[in-house]
């Protein structure tokens, strides 16, 4: 296992590995644009990312579920979390709860504590038996008349505050205009499947031909997703740093449509520019959050940047905004997940944005596996599952697997599987 370092040391010092507080320039509280949805049949991917963002933007919220009121009844679309559907589906089997009370009222709903609570006992029962202690259903409404709430679950009581619930109804409306834009896909499939082509060939006329550098060995790969409407902001890049190093990228922008693949290619310019212009990879993230709040507020996406060599020492700097852990193979056949380095998504509307970034070394001959959470995220399947079942393919390689074949042999094996949502993957061999 790789053990990480850490720095806390300001931007302004020479490592740059911490970018928060008083120096980081604050960025208000804003609303989650409702531009950046899936136009797709399917909102499940993005329901999922709201949901993954509400454990963001409300810290208490240790479990997050979206109800939508189906024709044949309400369900759970998309969770964060191993709880949430539970008591959901507790409150369904029962006719009743918070959940159910906040959507037919059309008021949010809070229960301080499930130990003592007295208006839905068999549901509150069923949280406590999990060791959820609070809950806070807020209910929305599409245009289209669909109906829903945003259900979060914390193991501990007296927690969610006004400002949580400010914040889980800025949730709610995005909730909201990702199932209204499911409604008119509807009325306009044919429309929606030229926009999805030119989506497609847009997003792949934005990822870059990897440059050639002495010693690294390196491949990528793009695979769309299988339904012509989900095509989305994923990318990586390579960039070969002024000082010698290797600057990584691995990203994903919110969203499977035309204006997503835009978006992403903005997004990866930004990253590159500052990338080139900084280096240091908590810096370089602090940066990109500036320019995105004053000029491009509508992104949300994960990032990591990372630098590598110069070799021989082959050491690696992380900065991770909320995207999967890069993994690490050793010759040996050991695999780490690079986990250090992490914050929030760019565009996460936080009052004082904080990057930190971690310091390994990574062992001649060792692979570094990048990629995008449509490589290890599917329907039933946590994400952390995805990574071990990823982390054990890369493991069984051959231990003098070249880039490429590291590429193939993931793609051959869990690729044919995922088809709801892009990949972008990305493999770099160290120099012997």
């Amino acid at each position: 296992m790789i053990a990480w370092s850490y720095n806390d040391a300001s931007p302004a010092s020479a490592s740059g590995t911490t970018t928060c507080g008083a120096d980081a320039s604050p960025t208000r509280f804003r609303d989650v644009p409702g531009a950046a949805v899936a136009l797709g049949d399917d909102p499940y991917w993005a329901l999922a990312d709201i949901a993954r963002l509400a454990r963001y933007l409300v810290p208490a919220a240790t479990d997050v579920g979206i109800t939508v009121a189906e024709r044949e009844g309400p369900t759970t679309l998309a969770t964060a979390g191993t709880k949430a559907r539970d008591v959901d589906e507790a409150q369904y089997s029962k006719g009743d709860g918070p959940c159910l009370h906040a959507m037919e009222t059309q008021a949010a709903v809070a229960v301080t504590d499930t130990a003592t609570e007295g208006r839905w006992a068999s549901v509150c029962s069923e949280a406590l038996a999990v060791g959820l202690r609070s809950i806070l259903s807020v209910p929305f409404r599409a245009p289209s008349g669909v109906r829903g709430a945003l259900n979060c679950y914390s193991t501990q009581p007296h927690v969610f505050t006004s400002q949580d619930r400010r914040r889980a109804e800025i949730l709610c409306r995005q909730a909201a205009a990702t199932l209204h834009y499911r409604y008119r896909f509807r009325e306009s499939n044919a429309a929606a499947d030229r926009n999805s082509r030119a989506s497609e060939l847009l997003q792949r006329s934005l990822l870059p031909r990897l440059p050639q550098l002495p010693g690294w060995d390196v491949a990528a790969r793009y695979q769309p997703a299988e339904s012509s409407a989900a095509v989305g902001g994923d990318w990586f890049d390579l960039l070969p740093l002024p000082d010698g190093r290797v600057g990584v990228v691995i990203g994903d922008v919110m969203g499977h449509d035309m204006a997503s693949a835009a978006t992403m290619g903005r997004l990866r310019s930004y990253v590159a520019a500052y990338a080139w212009r900084y280096g240091e990879p908590a810096l370089v993230l602090t940066h990109v959050d500036d320019l995105v709040a004053a000029v491009d507020p509508e992104i949300l996406a994960t990032v990591a940047y990372a630098t590598l060599g110069p070799a021989p020492a082959n050491e690696i700097r992380i900065a991770n905004a909320g995207h999967p852990p890069p993994l690490m193979r050793e010759r040996s056949g050991n695999v780490s997940a690079l986990d250090g380095g992490r914050s929030t998504m760019i565009g996460v509307p936080v009052d004082h944005p904080c990057r930190i970034e971690a310091t390994a070394e990574l062992p001649p001959g060792s692979t570094l596996v990048l990629y995008s959470d449509g490589l290890v995220e599917s329907r039933g399947k946590p994400l952390e599952e995805g990574i071990e079942e990823l982390a054990g393919v890369v493991g069984s390689l051959p231990p003098d697997s070249t880039a490429d074949q590291v590429c193939d042999g993931i793609m051959s094996v869990i690729a044919p599987r995922m088809l709801d949502d892009d990949i972008a993957l990305m493999a770099i061999r160290t120099p012997v």
